[in-house]
């Protein structure tokens, strides 16, 4: 029971966190700057898109 209880809780304070940068960060604006070899790729896109369901404001620079 002690070892599932040492198990549990690092991962309930992983997800507290997960879930509370996301709730922060309305307010947060992030500069990025994007060096790409073959233009914007389908990952580009997919890490852009994730900042944005994250909630993060965004100027890139490509």
């Amino acid at each position: 029971m002690k070892k599932i209880a040492i198990c549990l809780i690092p991962l309930a304070l992983i997800i507290s966190f997960t879930f509370s940068n996301s709730a922060f960060a309305a307010g947060k604006t992030l500069k990025i700057a994007m060096l790409l070899w073959r233009g914007e790729t389908k990952a580009e896109q997919g890490f852009k898109d994730g900042l944005k369901e994250l909630g993060y404001s965004v100027d890139y620079t490509i």
